[in-house]
């Protein structure tokens, strides 16, 4: 197999690259009627954002209250259905009890004790 060789990039042409698009978008931006007219544009929007977003958040806020009530009706009703058809950890554990063998301990056979005998 060949190794392939990827070219290596130099930092100075890329930071010249974007160097030279800066400057281009600024010269457009402060240079050019059209490019003052967008910052103008873009500047009015920014100051109204503040108050737009508030509005938002405030309509957000009376809705979510307004949908609350119903939504942990609904998620009370579900709890109950759920709570009706799933039994209890009490029946449950009863239930092992009885399917498990009994619980009687069987002798163990000691092998080692201090007067040297073996029961």
């Amino acid at each position: 197999m060949e190794k392939q060789t990827n070219p290596k990039t130099s930092n100075f042409w890329s930071g010249f690259i974007l160097g030279g698009m800066t400057l281009g978008g600024l010269v457009f931006a402060f240079g050019t009627k059209k490019g003052r007219k967008m910052m103008k544009q873009a500047l009015e929007m920014s100051e109204d954002w503040e108050k737009n977003l508030l509005e938002i958040v405030n309509s957000l806020s009376d809705e979510i209250k307004q949908e609350l009530p119903e939504g942990l009706k609904t998620l009370e009703k579900n709890v109950a259905k759920i709570e009706k058809k799933s039994p209890t950890i009490n029946l449950i554990m009863e239930k092992m009890k009885t399917l498990s063998p009994s619980s009687e301990k069987k002798p163990t056979k000691k092998f080692f004790t201090k007067d040297k005998k073996t029961t």
